[in-house]
Order: structure tokens, then C-alpha cells, then sequence
């Protein structure tokens, strides 16, 4: 979410659940679920919370009018400040379009590897477009100590599995995929270096 379109329907997603951290670009503290209308049955919810009726604010303790929806679900008070952040980020990403974001992390990717291939990096993560996401991974041996040096040069990846995690955005651009290139280039040149 964030990244690529998902279309619940037709994917036959029944449940499906975001973080607002990461791709969604709105912080910690939130999040997303959508139940397919099949799901949902107020009267087999477990719990219930004064946000989840129909008309909270009226406050009403005699009877139990649920929401027919997912909403129901929203139990006590919201997060607000996360729920903005999202309801930004959202915004944000329909004004963009679903379309160009795609496009654009599909750019900077092949981007990314054309230039890790040009550098002799070995690439783990698929190649095939329609298996890409807007992660890679670098294989490298000493990935926790590359991922510290290079963040003292301010270019943040993490080290996961067999190697560096780089992730690419719609607030990415050319210029970070080379300067994490020269980041690499140094600090594997000055490894070898030491090794020989």
C-alpha cells in the first residue's frame, strides 16, 4: 500500500491490513484494515466501543445501535494525530495518481539496478518487472557496518538477509540512487582494500 495500486475486488482480498509507517509515509500509530462486506456482522463483533456506533456523540447507553461497516471495529479514541498524517499521505498519493507512483518506483528500480549491475553488484531480490516492488537487496557480506558507514554519509538503507535493503519512493531521484552508488563504491573498494 503506498506503492503499488490494490484492487481488493478484484485481487478477492477479503482482509487486508497496512501500517501507516513505511510506504504509507504517515508515521507510527495508525494503520488500515478493510474487511470484504461478506465479514462484516456487527452483531458478531466481540467488543464494542463508544466509536463504534452509529451516532457516538449522543451518547446513548440504553441500546446498542452498531455501525454496519468495518468502522464498527473503531473501538475507543482515534489516534488522532496519525489519522491526519494518513489522511495527508492518502491525499497526497491520489493527487500523484496510483498510476504515476507505480511508474515512478518502477523507474528508480531499474534505475537502481542498472547501475548496481554496472558496478558488479549482485542483485537478490527478482529481476522480472511484474515480481519487483520497491525493495532490493544488495548482497554484501558485512551489510550491518556498510548500512552505519552509510549513514554517516546521511544515505539510509538497513541490513536484512543476505545483504542491504534499499528502498525507493516517490520522493526519490536519481541523484540518491548515485550517491548511494559512490557510497557503495567507496566503502567496498576501502573493505577490499583492508582485506587484501
Amino acid at each position: 500500500m503506498g506503492v503499488f495500486p490494490i484492487d481488493v475486488v478484484n485481487c478477492g482480498i477479503d482482509f487486508l491490513v497496512f501500517s501507516g509507517y513505511k510506504w504509507a509515509q504517515a508515521g507510527y500509530g495508525v494503520g488500515g484494515l478493510y474487511l470484504a462486506p461478506r465479514f462484516v456482522n456487527p452483531t458478531s463483533f466481540p467488543i464494542a466501543g463508544w466509536w463504534s456506533v452509529r451516532d457516538p456523540e449522543a451518547v446513548v447507553n440504553d441500546r446498542l445501535d452498531l455501525k454496519e461497516t468495518a468502522a464498527a471495529l473503531e473501538v475507543g479514541c482515534p489516534h488522532f494525530a496519525g489519522i491526519f498524517a494518513l489522511g495527508a499521505a492518502l491525499r497526497l498519493f491520489e493527487e500523484i495518481g496510483k498510476l504515476r507512483i507505480e511508474e515512478r518506483i518502477h523507474e528508480l528500480t531499474d534505475y537502481l539496478h542498472h547501475r548496481l549491475e554496472r558496478e558488479r553488484f549482485n542483485i537478490a531480490s527478482p529481476l522480472k518487472r511484474e515480481q519487483q516492488s520497491g525493495i532490493t537487496i544488495v548482497e554484501m557480506h558485512n551489510a550491518p557496518d556498510i548500512v552505519k558507514r552509510l549513514a554517516e554519509k546521511n544515505i539510509i538503507v538497513s541490513a536484512r538477509g543476505k545483504g542491504l535493503r534499499v528502498s525507493v519512493h516517490i520522493f526519490n531521484n536519481f541523484d540518491d540512487i548515485d550517491r548511494l552508488i559512490i557510497g557503495l563504491r567507496e566503502l567496498t573498494s576501502m573493505t577490499r582494500a583492508n582485506t587484501e
